[in-house]
């Protein structure tokens, strides 16, 4: 290998400046060949991970594919949400030009397949870019390295598989990444350049708003890369200028169409992209929540929350603790406080590096500490920033303790994300769902299941992610608690209110056996003090009054008897919330 293509050894304060300035690119054929052999290696092993693998959870998509739907229906459901303000005209339009190619089509096989499709071709740029930006700085080796722990990130590898915009939004704003970096082989033009750069960080937010918090430090990465001076500040308020017109531009001609004509009616559209999610926060849930991001956790968020709430019912230890995920959790932590200590001790390059690190760990993470932390995508835009970090500190003199740490990080991904995301594993998984619901056998169609809230038959698609008629559901599961949401406390009112239509449209309302035992089973999922407001005591006397019926599985229906519905009748329906 040429010595070029490997990171050099510097002692002088003039070697890391030039070491800095000139991008991390190898002379020769040689390192060519080894460039483009990272690309086919990033290429066929991303082939291999979505042939083989899975989604465990399916977001939104289905939502998305309804909302898409019934807008060419003529209908509005949700479609121009503040959080994702893009994202469902962006199908909606790649849909139309479908149909108009081929009027066959199936609507709903044709939108699914779109937001698959956009998802996986975004996948592989978003791979592909974050190699090109390691490149900069490191080896080809350490260019696939970094693919690959993007790619075997639990977030990552979960929603390329989906019809969310967390994959596409993360393509973009490694492209800003990408040219934020490329400044590293010219001076910076401040027009045309800046302007792109600015665009592609506009996108992001556009298709998923958190992606904000990641702009302050894209737009300082280039004063950080040459230093503060005219030219870069020029480049950056250029960019920021591009940047803020094309996301206000985007806003107000939504705004407009959707005839908003005062600022409280902006603000309430604001509001609603919290989908009434409510006291869903905390630095506890932050942590286990960015952890997610990067492992597979599978029940292990149970058990910690059982036992930062000291759960009466299913109490659990910290040796059981121990004995769990904990060790997943460490070593996250431990890999990246690593990372910054190598980083707070190398180079100037390292120095810039540990900044711009800073600037976007720091508030993706905060937003994390103040809204629904728990959910792993909630930190997809601070994973660029962290991949580029360690593919620096693992090529600048790592140590001993960073190299064993990166070796057993990336090792664990692998060990732990892949086995629970084959796809033969999530189908078997889904037969035993599908077995429950069976088990009741034929019900009307549109009849209510009420579950434990985290029951996993809540998000349950019965098909395989393959097909578009998953998501025909003859059913609706619901939580009977909505946990962390405003109005959780209004809950029997939820209840009594969607009981009654039910009946009153000739559907059935099933509830799961066990809401009626003394105690919670602690395989269901419960944790007393999740929810405040709601304790296992009140659920089980509130049902306590009603009338079952016949019981099918693990579900008693809940027939329309005169008493059921004069106790469900007296409850005043849920407020306006």
């Amino acid at each position: 290998m040429n010595q070029d293509d490997e990171t050099p050894s510097t002692s002088s304060e003039a070697k890391l400046s030039s070491s800095w300035t000139e991008p991390r690119v190898g002379t020769g054929s040689r390192a060519g060949h080894l460039d483009s052999l990272a690309i086919l290696l990033i290429t066929f092993f991303y082939f291999g991970l979505t042939a083989l693998t899975r989604a465990i959870s399916l977001g939104d998509t289905p939502f998305y594919l309804s909302s898409v739907l019934k807008y060419s229906g003529g209908r509005d459901l949700v479609f121009w949400d503040f959080g994702h303000l893009l994202w469902r005209p962006a199908i909606w339009t790649l849909y139309r030009a479908g149909h108009w190619i081929d009027p066959r089509i199936d609507p709903r096989s044709l939108v699914f397949h779109l937001l698959l499709s956009v998802n996986w071709i975004a996948g592989l740029g978003c791979l592909l870019l974050m190699a090109r930006v390691v490149r900069r700085f490191a080896t080809a080796r350490f260019a696939v390295l970094a693919a690959t722990t993007l790619a075997t990130s639990q977030v990552f590898l979960n929603y390329l598989h989906t019809g969310t915009s967390y994959v596409p939004g993360l393509f973009f704003l490694l492209l800003a990444l990408e040219l934020a970096t490329s400044s590293l082989s010219h001076v910076p033009r401040p027009w045309v350049e800046s302007s792109l750069f600015g665009a592609s960080l506009a996108i992001p937010v556009l298709l998923w708003l958190p992606y904000i918090f990641a702009i302050p430090g894209l737009l300082l990465l280039p004063s950080l890369l040459h230093g503060p001076n005219k030219k870069t500040a020029h480049y950056a308020i250029n960019a920021t200028i591009a940047c803020a017109a094309i996301g206000f531009g985007a806003y107000a001609s939504v705004a407009l169409e959707m005839h908003f004509s005062s600022f409280t009616e902006v603000t309430a559209w604001f509001d609603r992209a919290s989908h009434s999610i409510d006291h869903v926060g905390g630095i506890a849930r932050a942590v286990f929540g960015f952890n997610r991001a990067w492992f597979e956790m599978g029940r292990d968020g149970l058990l910690f929350r059982r036992f930062l709430l000291h759960d009466p019912y299913a109490p659990v230890s910290a040796t059981t603790l121990v004995f769990t995920g904990v060790w997943k959790i460490a070593l996250t932590y431990a890999f990246l406080a690593t990372i910054a200590f190598r980083l707070l001790r190398g180079s100037v390059r390292d120095h810039r590096i540990l900044a711009f690190l800073s600037l976007t760990f720091l508030p993706v993470f905060a937003f994390g500490i103040k809204w629904q932390g728990g959910d792993m995508e909630r930190y997809i835009a601070a994973f660029p920033a962290i991949v580029l970090a360690g593919a620096c500190a693992l090529t600048s003199r790592p140590g001993t303790a960073l190299r064993t740490l990166g070796i057993a990080f990336v090792s664990a991904l692998l060990i732990v994300n892949l086995p629970n995301d084959l796809t033969w594993v999530r189908d078997a998984g889904d037969r035993a769902l599908a077995s429950r619901l069976a088990s009741i056998g034929p019900i009307p169609e549109g009849s209510y299941l009420f579950v434990f809230p985290s029951d996993p038959l809540t998000g349950f698609v019965p098909s395989s992610t393959n097909s578009a008629a998953g998501y025909d559901r003859d059913v609706t599961v619901i939580g009977i608690v909505p946990i962390g949401y405003r109005d959780a406390p209004d809950w029997r009112a939820i209840f009594a209110s969607m009981s009654l239509k039910a009946w009153q449209d000739g559907k059935d309302v099933w509830i799961c056996s066990c809401l009626l035992d003394p105690v919670p089973n602690p395989k269901w999922g419960w944790v007393e003090g999740t929810e405040p407001s709601v304790r296992w005591t009140d659920i089980r006397s509130f049902l306590s009054h009603l009338q079952v019926s016949e019981r099918r599985g693990d579900f008693v229906q809940l027939p329309p008897t005169p008493g059921n519905v004069e106790f469900l009748g007296a409850i005043p329906p849920p407020p306006d919330r």
